[in-house]
C-alpha cells in the first residue's frame, strides 16, 4: 500500500510514512495514512498524520479558561443578543394565529372523524417519523404512553440515528424500530411520490397510522440570507404533505378506514398557502415554546389531530422563567437579571436555541456566574448541554450519553488506538461493531486538545443540505446542534395529546425512562397527582384481585 498525501505525482511507501505512533515508534505501518483514509491531508514535509500533528499541537497549548467580562462588556454583548433576536422576531412575520385553525371547514371534518375513532383503537399504532433527527417524536409518544407496534426512522444524518437508537430500541421498549437513511429512498426521486415506493413500505411495516415530521427549515427561515425557496431542500415540507396524501390513497385500496393521523412541523414563514395545500388545505397551527417551557421556540405545525384548550397549562407555564429551580447549572444566573434592573424579578425565557456553528453558542445563549457578581471581571458562558436538554423538555442525557460514547469510539477506538498500535491492527480491533457502518458515512477533522488525554479532538461534519461548505462540528457542539434541531417536546406532547383519546385507559403503556415529568409547573403537579393515581388504582386492583381469590 501507498501513501499519497505529500503530493499528487510521489508516491511513499508505507514503511518510510512517518504515521503517528508514540514518541519511540513510527506506530502502525500496516495503515493507510490517515489523510487517505480521513479526506484530511496530513504534513506534506514530514508525512505526519492529521491526529499526530493535533496531538503535537495539544501538547503545547495553553488551558483555556473561562471567558471574564466587565460589566459594561457584557451590557454590550446582552444589547447585541437583543438585537439579534429582534431581527429574529421581525423574520416570523404576521402568520396563522392558533386560533385560525378552528374555523377550518376541512379541521371540523378531521374533528368529527376522530370523534368517532375515540376509544376504538384496540392495537398499537404503526409510526412513520420523517426527518426523525434525534427521535424526539417518538419520546413524546412515549411520554404520553401512547401502544406504539413499528416506528419507522428516516434521517439524512447518521449522528443522529445513532441518537435515536441508543434511546429508542427493541430490546429498551419491546417496539419494532426501522431506520432509513434518506427521505429519497421511501418518497422517490421526483416531485411526485412514487406509489411502488410507497406501497412497499406499507406492505413492509405498515399500514400507518401516524406520521411525524421535521422537514429540513433552512431555505424557509428568514435567518438564511442565502434561501432559495425553489431549491430540492425546500421541498421536503411540501412533499411529505403529498408523501401522507399517496399514502391515504393506497392504504384505503386496502381496507383502512380511515386517514392517516399526521404531525408536521416547521419555522415561522409568510407566504404559506401553497404549503396548505399539500396538507389538505389545512392551515398551521403557531405555538411558541415560551408558554409551554422556560425558552422560546415559534414555530408552524400542520396537524390533523383535535387540539383542546391548552390555557390551563400555559397560564402557570408561561410564567415560568429560565432560572427556576433546578433548570440553570449551579452557580449561574440569567445575563438580564445582572444587566436590567427593570427584569430583576419579571419572567425571562431562553432564547430560541439555533443548530448553525455560528449560531450554537452565540450572545444570545450566555449566562454568567453568580459568584463574581459584584466583582470587575465577570465570568460568562454559553448554556451547557444539559440546560438546553431540561429546557427542550429532553431527559437528561438524552444526546449527551450517546455523542459521548461516539466520539470516544471515534476518537479513541478507531482513530487513536490504531494509529499507535505496533501489531498491524485496526479499527476493527479495537471499535464497538455497532459503529463501523459510520466509516463510510461520515467525515473527520482533527484539532488539538489542551493539555488533556488524548491531546486531539475530532470535529464531525453535519450533512451538507444546501450549505456551500461543510461545517464540523465538536462533541459538545454537536449536542447543541442536534437539540437545535428538534422539537420541543412539551410543545409537540400537548399536540399529540388526543392520540390518548383513541385508547381505552387499560391499553396505554408507561415506557421505561420516559415517565417522567418536565421540571416547571404545572407538569411537577400533574405528574405527582398522576403518580398519586397509579397508585390508588394500583391497590384497589390488589384489593379486588384478593376478594375474588377469597
Amino acid at each position: 500500500q501507498n501513501c499519497t498525501c505529500n503530493n499528487v505525482t510521489t508516491t511513499v511507501s508505507m514503511y518510510r510514512c512517518h504515521n503517528s505512533g508514540d514518541a519511540c515508534s513510527f506506530g502502525n505501518f500496516n495503515l493507510l495514512h490517515k489523510g487517505c483514509c480521513h479526506n484530511e491531508r496530513g504534513d506534506v514535509n514530514t508525512f505526519k498524520s492529521p491526529m499526530q500533528l493535533s496531538r503535537e499541537q495539544g501538547l503545547l497549548y495553553k488551558t483555556k479558561t473561562d471567558k471574564e467580562c466587565s460589566l459594561d462588556k457584557i451590557k454590550q454583548k446582552y444589547e447585541n443578543a437583543k438585537r439579534q433576536e429582534s431581527k429574529m422576531a421581525n423574520e416570523e412575520l404576521l402568520a396563522a394565529p392558533a386560533s385560525e385553525i378552528y374555523a377550518c371547514p376541512e379541521y371540523a371534518d378531521k374533528c368529527k372523524e376522530f370523534q368517532q375513532r375515540k376509544g376504538t383503537q384496540k392495537s398499537p399504532l404503526h409510526v412513520l417519523e420523517l426527518f426523525s433527527g434525534i427521535g424526539s417524536g417518538t419520546l413524546a409518544l412515549k411520554k404520553l404512553r401512547i401502544p406504539l407496534h413499528t416506528v419507522v426512522h428516516c434521517d439524512h444524518d447518521p449522528i443522529a440515528n445513532e441518537v435515536c437508537k441508543f434511546n429508542h430500541n427493541h430490546q429498551r421498549d419491546d417496539i419494532k424500530h426501522v431506520y432509513i437513511d434518506t427521505f429519497e429512498e421511501i418518497y422517490g426521486e421526483c416531485n411526485e411520490p412514487d406509489e411502488d415506493k410507497i406501497a412497499k413500505l406499507v406492505a413492509d411495516y405498515g399500514p400507518f397510522d401516524l406520521v411525524l415530521a421535521g422537514a429540513p427549515c433552512s431555505n424557509y427561515s428568514g435567518l438564511n440570507a442565502n434561501r432559495v425557496a425553489s431549491c430540492a431542500n425546500a421541498q421536503y415540507l411540501p412533499n411529505v404533505g403529498k408523501l401522507i396524501t399517496k399514502l391515504n390513497d393506497i392504504q384505503k385500496k386496502h381496507g383502512m378506514k380511515h386517514d392517516v393521523l399526521f404531525l408536521s412541523e416547521n419555522v415561522v414563514f409568510k407566504d404559506f398557502d401553497h404549503i396548505n395545500k399539500c396538507y389538505g388545505n389545512l392551515p398551521p397551527i403557531r405555538l411558541d415554546a415560551r408558554h409551554f417551557s422556560p425558552c422560546e421556540r415559534s414555530r408552524f405545525y400542520w396537524c390533523n389531530i383535535p387540539q383542546g384548550n391548552k390555557e390551563k397549562v400555559t397560564n402557570v407555564a408561561s410564567q415560568i422563567s429560565a432560572d427556576c429551580d433546578g433548570i440553570l447549572d449551579s452557580g449561574y444566573g440569567l445575563l438580564e437579571r445582572l444587566v436590567c434592573d427593570d427584569k430583576r424579578h419579571i419572567t425571562v425565557k431562553a432564547n430560541t436555541f439555533l443548530a448553525s456553528l455560528t449560531k450554537i453558542d452565540d450572545d444570545r445563549m450566555l449566562k454568567y456566574s453568580t459568584g463574581d457578581s459584584g466583582r470587575t471581571k465577570i465570568k460568562v458562558q454559553p448554556y451547557s448541554v444539559t440546560e438546553r436538554e431540561k429546557m427542550m423538555g429532553l431527559p437528561a442525557g438524552y444526546v449527551s450519553k450517546p455523542l459521548k460514547k461516539l466520539f470516544h469510539e471515534i476518537t479513541t477506538c478507531a482513530i487513536l488506538k490504531p494509529e499507535t498500535s505496533a501489531d498491524g491492527k485496526t479499527y476493527r480491533d479495537f471499535m464497538d461493531r455497532r459503529f463501523w457502518h459510520l466509516r463510510k458515512k461520515i467525515k473527520l477533522q482533527h484539532y488539538p486538545r489542551e493539555r488533556e488525554e488524548p491531546y486531539f479532538e475530532i470535529g464531525i461534519a453535519t450533512p451538507i443540505e444546501n450549505k456551500k461548505k461543510l461545517a464540523f462540528f465538536k462533541e459538545e457542539q454537536y449536542c447543541k446542534h442536534l437539540i437545535g434541531m428538534g422539537f420541543s417536546i412539551c410543545v409537540v406532547e400537548s399536540l399529540l395529546e388526543g392520540l390518548v383519546d383513541l385508547f381505552a385507559n387499560d391499553l396505554l403503556k408507561t415506557y421505561e425512562r420516559y415517565d417522567y415529568s418536565f421540571p416547571w409547573e404545572p407538569y411537577l403537579s400533574y405528574h405527582r397527582d398522576r403518580q398519586k393515581e397509579a397508585i390508588t388504582q394500583s391497590a384497589n386492583s390488589d384489593e379486588e384481585r384478593q376478594m375474588e381469590e377469597g
